[in-house]
């Protein structure tokens, strides 16, 4: 079992791609994608509106508890689609783990804002089920080119959402713009968590593959 709590199964696809993973999906994958995004669209706060402060904290909490259960959600549709375990309930490592990850994303930001978007790419990475007997390491070191390069396209992407949800502020006002943001936001990360799970399940089908 490794760090998310996936486990080697003779079901693992190795054919699927990123796109195949999501369609195999579906069913949990888009409720669970809207519904984050309806839930940040209620609690998105208008701006310049005096708000006490128990109800301030009771917005944040709900948003955060919402990407929590969905990120959760997509995680568990991915592992049970790509590598043939339960989808429910949750492993409890899985949870921790995303919690941990969150946790290091919000702290990465606080300090310097600039490494959101470094430190949400390598959750991405960290946090997309595999194999139990494929490291990152391993990936990478099997298949280097396109390894970088989907990476880097983690990173482009990641970048061009931010600036997205930012410019989104100026076209689209109040909770109409959360809505749409979020919901793009939640497709695209979750195009991308499917993407790194395909890669490594396609390590496994890699002739001389080095050990993990």
């Amino acid at each position: 079992m490794n760090a998310t709590g996936d486990v080697t199964s003779p079901r693992v696809s190795t054919s699927r791609s990123a796109l195949g993973l999501v369609a195999h999906g579906w069913r949990l994958l888009v409720p669970a994608v809207i519904g984050n995004a309806v839930v940040q669209a209620l609690t998105a706060a208008p701006l310049a509106t005096p708000e006490a402060t128990w109800s301030v904290g009771l917005r944040v909490g709900g948003s955060a508890l919402a990407v929590l259960i969905a990120t959760i959600l997509v995680l568990s549709q991915l592992r049970a689609s790509a590598l043939g375990d339960r989808l429910w309930p949750p492993r409890a490592r899985l949870v921790w783990f995303v919690l941990v990850a969150s946790a290091v994303v919000i702290a990465a930001t606080v300090l310097l804002w600039p490494l959101l978007i470094p430190a949400t790419a390598a959750a991405v990475l960290v946090l997309a089920p595999r194999p139990a007997d494929v490291t990152w390491w391993s990936v990478f070191r099997v298949d280097p080119a396109r390894s970088v390069l989907l990476f880097a396209g983690t990173l482009l992407v990641l970048t061009l959402l931010v600036v997205g949800a930012f410019l989104s502020g100026f076209f689209i006002s109040g909770r109409g713009s959360a809505l749409l943001v979020w919901v793009v936001v939640g497709a695209v990360v979750t195009l991308l968590v499917a993407a790194w799970t395909a890669r490594a399940c396609r390590g496994l089908a890699v002739p001389n593959r080095p050990a993990a």
